[in-house]
């Protein structure tokens, strides 16, 4: 047996809900799994979202010898890797580390929660090529051991590009924008996403690029208590003059919504294009996870990039070969357009995968799709999230409509009780048939 496993088969954790095992943490590793209703559940974290091909073409290995059930993308551009039979743990781990995807130190590996714009390194509008950074602080936090802080500590880097990650909320957020003197620096966000506008008149707090990793040092140092006054005064001590504040105002930054990662993508470099594509409800099956490590293979692309809204964008597809490429992604099931009704859907496990939902909201969801590509329906525009039960997996933004599973196995929307839509044919998304409850 390797030596990649920190830790011995009984530390595999429950989920919250769950049965068959005790709550020991807050967060799925690939180290510790979480116990679900369809096996174990491992959250692999990917640093800027980058997956390099030997990592994916782990994945496919795992999926295509039955290790792996379903592989997710999740809305931090993590993987989360489904129905693994607690036997088949350790040969899993095994293999991910080998990969390059896992570290051998769990602990370690379990604090790399760097978010970052997946077109990173070849945006045309970027400020800032932000790869190096998110590198630096990965290693940073894989590297040193916090004391009280959560390991839902995370880390948006933002470049300032067209596809952007502003708006999304983790514990600290930079974003790039060129100061008064011309230099390109990060507004720094404590427990608040780099809005994408803000008042002219707002003050900002503003660190240079290589002043990024005091900022995550200072946050360690604070363990739990990361507060945004407690840190940027920490942050004025450490660093004097090279903390700078600035009115929003004077300063050069966008505020356009980011740019959609399916479809064709513009990048830097001659001759060459970023393919985006998207799994329904982020989920691939065994089928569709060997089917990209083909795709990469035959057309001899280095990496994927995980997005946060739960694609994939591969970059450094030759122009040529471009509608090739996205041809094979279509014919593995993947949307392809960034109109697709599918793109206005989100779901949760559901019943068949966890033990707190009490409706099969893949199922569902799926349901919804097929309805709003079939043509006109009574549903609002904007996003439609499914969710099995209150905790709302999955997404926890605002959308247009959202269904929750409730004890009776019913649907809740907006947290108002509904009679179960698939009898009543009232309501919102008249006429879809939905579950009936229970799993």
């Amino acid at each position: 047996m390797s030596s990649a496993r920190s830790a011995p088969p009984d530390s595999l954790v429950a989920a919250p809900g769950a049965t068959g095992g005790e709550i020991r943490g807050e967060c799925p590793s690939a180290h510790e799994p979480f116990s679900e209703v369809d096996g174990l559940l491992a959250r692999v974290r990917t640093p800027g979202g980058v997956v390099a091909v030997a990592g994916w073409d782990a994945l496919a290995a795992l999926s295509a010898g039955g290790l792996i059930s379903v592989v997710e993308i999740t809305n931090r551009a993590n993987l989360q890797l489904r129905g693994i039979e607690p036997a088949n743990h350790a040969a899993v781990l095994d293999r991910l580390v080998e990969s390059g995807l896992v570290l051998a130190d769990g602990a370690a590996d379990i604090r790399r929660n760097v978010m970052a714009s997946p077109t990173a390194g070849f945006d045309p509008d970027e400020l800032i090529d932000t790869r190096r950074v998110v590198t630096a602080i990965a290693d940073r936090l894989a590297r040193r051991a916090p004391v009280g802080l959560s390991p839902k500590f995370g880390v948006i880097v933002d470049g300032g590009g067209s596809v952007h990650v502003r708006g999304r909320r983790q514990s600290l957020a930079f974003g790039a924008l060129v100061a008064p003197s011309g230099a390109v620096m990060f507004e720094v966000r404590i427990g608040a996403p780099v809005p994408v506008a803000v008042a002219d008149d707002e003050l900002l707090a503003l660190v240079a690029p290589a002043d990024v990793l005091t900022a995550i040092d200072a946050a360690i140092d604070l363990g739990g208590e990361v507060s945004a006054a407690a840190l940027l005064d920490l942050l004025h001590h450490r660093l004097g003059a090279h903390m700078r504040t600035c009115p929003a105002g004077a300063c050069k930054r966008s505020s356009a919504p980011s740019a959609s990662a399916v479809g064709l993508v513009a990048q830097r470099g001659s001759g060459v294009v970023a393919v985006g594509v998207a799994p329904i409800l982020g989920r691939l099956d065994p089928a569709a996870v060997v089917g990209v490590a083909a795709v990469l293979d035959e057309f001899g692309l280095a990496e994927v990039r995980l997005t946060p809204d739960r694609g994939l964008l591969v970059p450094n597809v030759v122009a040529d070969a471009a509608e090739a490429v996205q041809a094979r992604f279509s014919a593995l099931g993947f949307v392809t357009e960034a109109d697709d009704p599918a793109r206005r859907v989100l779901a949760c496990a559901g019943a068949t995968g966890c033990a707190a939902a009490t409706v099969d909201t893949q199922r569902d969801a799926r349901t919804i799709i097929a309805a709003l590509r079939s043509g006109p329906v009574d549903a609002p525009d904007g996003s439609i999230h499914v969710s099995g039960c209150e905790k709302r997996c999955a997404s926890r933004a605002t959308h247009a409509v959202t269904l929750v599973g409730d004890a009776e196995g019913r649907y809740v929307a907006d947290a108002v009780e509904l009679e179960l839509l698939n009898r009543s044919r009232r309501g919102l998304l008249r006429g879809i048939p939905l579950s009936e409850g229970g799993r």
